[in-house]
């Protein structure tokens, strides 16, 4: 497979990514490595099999996300193929040639009677589907948006919104039974993802955006934004 160098706008999409999230705790899945790639595709190595898992599934949109961001700045569409390499498997050596036993003469000694090996018990496991890893959420929301453009003179004009909105979690499961369940990853990230994800809260946002005409092939925008989310006791 002939190789590919996307490696310095890959970063660039992820440093602008992390820059432009709405929701903070998505950061944790951009723990994205550059490993290698070919034409048509980027292969990047995640921390555990459960990212791939989730960046197939429920964070599939942050993946569609940077393959945009990597379209904006290169021009091409390039595809994201999350990888995961179990680290610790034992590897293939060589195996060594097998030296030749010397046989000198000697007196035939009597054989020597070993004790049996013990006989190996099988252990029957009680569920054999315990060992999976969940997160799962289910939530209903609703958000209004009002805006209003304002004429400041023939040149001018300044976009004013407000927004309001609740979330309601109706359900929300985190399970983890994968690799390296003690790393700060699974024990903190992915519990505090859940709990945000699953928690009740009302949000209240404003924005303004001034344009003016420049020239006859020139318009110049300045935008302002915030946002308050309160989450539910």
């Amino acid at each position: 497979m002939q190789k590919y160098d996307y490696h310095e706008f890959f970063n660039e999409a992820i440093s602008l990514m992390s820059q432009e999230l709405k929701n903070p705790t998505d950061s944790i899945w951009l723990n994205l490595n550059y490993k290698e790639a070919d034409e048509n595709t980027i292969f990047c190595e995640v921390p555990s099999a459960f990212y791939v898992s989730q960046l197939s599934s429920a964070k599939k949109y942050l993946v569609t996300d940077l393959e945009n961001k990597i379209k904006e700045i290169m021009g091409k569409s390039i595809k994201i193929s999350p990888v995961f390499s179990e680290s610790g498997s034992p590897k293939n050596e060589p195996s060594k040639p097998v030296q030749e036993e010397k046989i000198s003469a000697a007196p035939v000694s009597q054989p020597k009677v070993s004790a049996p090996a013990p006989e190996k018990k099988r252990i029957k496991s009680s569920s054999l589907n315990e060992n999976y890893s969940l997160l799962t959420f289910n939530d209903i929301n609703a958000n209004v948006y009002v805006k209003k453009n304002f004429a400041l003179c023939s040149k001018s004009t300044l976009l004013a919104g407000l927004n309001l909105g609740y979330n309601g979690n109706l359900e929300g499961e985190y399970k983890y039974s994968g690799s390296y369940s003690d790393s700060d990853t699974v024990k903190e990230m992915y519990a505090n993802d859940i709990r945000y994800m699953s928690s009740d809260f009302a949000k209240f946002g404003a924005e303004v955006t001034f344009s003016t005409l420049v020239s006859k092939a020139t318009s110049l925008f300045v935008k302002g934004e915030f946002q308050y989310w309160s989450p539910k006791d």
